[in-house]
């Protein structure tokens, strides 16, 4: 049995197309003979006709792949949409220039005339038949067509008995020819074939937001397909009331316009129809389906706002007679003003109706979110909203530093996953890919901090992993130095330390002895704090004592007074190091540059910072960039974290001030 549709459906799709085109060239030719009205415009004839020839080619398709209740409504969709197109054909032919007024001139009008809206239902029960297909049982499709059916036909029998025909055939009454009736006729007609018309996107969206994985972005395609008749309708009935007063367009544009849009939903369908049934889909094709629904859900809710603004301005210009411009102006302006945030939530709500994992994550990202750890919030988040604990956020490095995981752990090799929403995330878990995408668009904000977070801690990582080198490096060179003191300078100052106590005891005179003996320990003294630093480390007192000592015996061996305030408890010895470098150079340069006459050394511990303050009274001027030692200090001060600052003192002098991080 399966292989009878493969028999049968060529030959059926060429039988179709074969009747398409003649009656598509009969439409044209009855324009060009001049009996021109909307049905027999070329607007009309070639998209029509396109329009059944690509539902044949659907309905070949689905009769081959997928036999059964979507082969039956796709031909029928196409059988109806045909047998529009005939109807119009017949009536230019034998009704409009044979002249024809007998019962199949009717039949012709009848089918060309009202049966315009059949083809229109029958789509959705089509679309609805492929929503079942996908998601059995999330669609009542026999409910839905024993509704839709009847009233269609009951539609179907009021125009024909009640309503007339347009030009040029306004001289075909109708059956009952009550013009009192004509209006409520119409009016019935309408509302009982168009409510379940629209009832057709209403139950594939449902549908949709209920399904999860690849059957929530097939029924998402196909609800955005059930979204174009829609717009279809209200287009159509709009357009239609508006084409003599809107003034802006003559009746053949209007007609055409309308045309066109009368045949784009059968186009998006016959295209639709086989990539939402297709066996094995190309995965990036199904990763496109959120952007394409989203994309389609805001088309259609902006042109049918449009159709409301411009339904208000023209009703505006109507009843306003002189002042029609301006007032089409006012109340467009006042109107789009008013609907623009109703439209934009009407696209965020259908947008997120159709995927309720984005639905879950807009939810919780609107809830109590700690904006302090965007990453693993992001990745909560992603949980939630995917049902998936198991579910890994990965965050990409700019500059190609590699991968890390929500808790900035680097992550190598980096799983396979979803580059969802944004190539600086990827999304680990076990579902369906396209499942992550909507939720990740709602974190973009938690995801872009996440990804700023960790550049910024790992370029952090970086600089201090950076640090140490140096600092190993320049430890490296300063056992080096200390070996070559060792064998060289200091080695000859220690002889000449010796020699100066061999001459202190040689001299008889007690004065010269006390001078020898003061020079050979200033020059001991010397030795210890050469070897101290070059080898990097700190002068004995200052390991001994500590740095107010230290420092008060520097100050005892300055030429000038320097007053030296330290803090009690003492200071890590890391900290106190780089603190008597500081001092000893700031010293040193207010002694040989700036002449200076007193310094003041002050040092302050609070809130885990050490702060030392070194102020002289000479003639100023001093410059980080003019001289290598200053340099040298505010670099070994910014290895530890620290900062220093050299600037003018306001009294005169110079003034020193240096940060540094003590840990108390």
């Amino acid at each position: 049995m399966a292989q009878s549709p493969r028999r049968w459906a060529p030959v059926v799709y060429l039988l179709v197309t074969a009747a398409a085109v003649p009656c598509a060239a009969a439409l044209l030719w009855a324009w060009s003979q001049g009996l021109r009205y909307g049905s027999t415009s070329p607007a009309l004839a070639l998209p029509l006709a396109a329009a059944v020839i690509a539902f044949a080619a659907a309905s070949w398709w689905t009769a081959v792949r997928t036999p059964g209740t979507v082969a039956r409504w796709t031909a029928a969709t196409c059988a109806c949409l045909l047998a529009y197109l005939a109807g119009g054909a017949g009536a230019a032919l034998y009704t409009g220039l044979g002249g024809q007024r007998d019962a199949l001139a009717l039949l012709f009008l009848w089918v060309h005339g009202p049966g315009a809206q059949v083809p229109v239902a029958v789509l959705q029960l089509c679309l609805a038949a492929v929503a079942a297909r996908i998601a059995p049982g999330a669609v009542p499709l026999r409910a839905f067509a024993w509704t839709l059916l009847p009233l269609s036909a009951v539609h179907l029998v009021t125009a024909v008995l009640l309503i007339p025909h347009g030009p040029p055939f306004a001289d075909v009454r109708p059956p009952v020819d009550l013009p009192a009736l004509e209006v409520p006729a119409v009016v019935l007609g309408t509302l009982v074939w168009v409510v379940p018309v629209l009832a057709g996107p209403v139950l594939v969206w449902r549908a949709a937001a209920r399904s999860r994985g690849r059957a929530r972005r097939r029924l998402s395609l196909v609800a955005a397909c059930a979204l174009t008749p829609v717009v279809t309708i209200v287009f159509c009935v709009v357009g239609m009331s508006l084409a003599d007063p809107i003034g802006l367009l003559g009746t053949t544009a209007a007609e055409g316009i309308l045309a066109v849009a009368y045949c784009v939903p059968f186009l998006v369908a016959a295209a639709g129809i086989p990539l939402t049934l297709w066996p094995a889909p190309e995965e990036r094709v199904l990763l496109l389906v959120p952007r394409v629904v989203s994309g389609t859900v805001a088309v259609v809710v902006s042109l049918l706002f449009a159709i409301v603004v411009v339904t208000l301005g023209t009703a505006a210009g109507v009843g306003f007679g002189d002042g029609a411009p301006l007032a089409v102006a006012l109340v467009t302006l006042a109107a789009t003003a008013a609907s623009t945030p109703l439209r934009t939530r009407l696209t965020r709500r259908l947008t997120l109706a159709v995927d309720p994992g984005r639905a879950t994550a807009a939810r919780l990202v609107r809830g109590r979110v700690d904006r302090s750890r965007p990453g693993p919030e992001a990745q909560r988040i992603l949980r939630a909203s995917l049902a998936d604990p198991a579910v890994r956020l990965l965050l990409r490095l700019p500059e190609g530093r590699g991968w890390v995981d929500a808790e900035d752990r680097p992550v190598d090799p980096v799983p396979a996953g979803v580059d969802a929403g944004t190539a600086a995330a990827r999304v680990v878990h076990d579902g369906e890919p396209g499942d992550a995408a909507g939720a990740v668009a709602e974190l973009r904000d938690l995801v872009d901090r996440a990804v700023l977070a960790a550049a910024v801690r790992d370029q952090a990582e970086r600089l201090t992993a950076e640090r140490e080198r140096a600092d190993r490096a320049a430890a490296q060179e300063r056992h080096r130095l200390e070996r070559d003191l060792h064998d060289g300078v200091q080695g000859r100052l220690l002889a000449l330390a010796l020699d100066l106590r061999m001459a202190q005891r040689a001299l008889a005179d007690d004065a010269a002895r006390a001078v020898v003996s003061d020079a050979a320990e200033g020059l001991r003294e010397a030795v210890e704090e050469l070897r101290a630093l070059a080898s990097g480390s700190a002068p004995l007192v200052l390991a001994r004592d500590g740095l107010g000592p230290a420092l008060a015996d520097l100050a005892r061996r300055s030429p000038v007074p320097v007053e030296v305030t330290v803090p009690g408890p003492r200071l890590p010895p890391g900290t106190e190091t780089v603190a008597y470098l500081v001092v000893c150079e700031a010293v040193t340069n207010a002694l040989k540059h700036a002449r200076a006459r007193r310094i003041a050394v002050r040092v302050t511990a609070a809130d885990g910072t050490a702060s030392v303050e070194v102020v002289d009274d000479g003639r100023g001027g001093a410059d980080l960039r003019a001289g290598t030692g200053l340099r040298g200090l505010s670099e070994r001060v910014g290895s530890v974290g620290g900062r220093l600052l050299v600037s003018d003192s306001p009294t005169g002098g110079t003034r020193v001030e240096v940060s540094l991080p003590c840990g108390s």
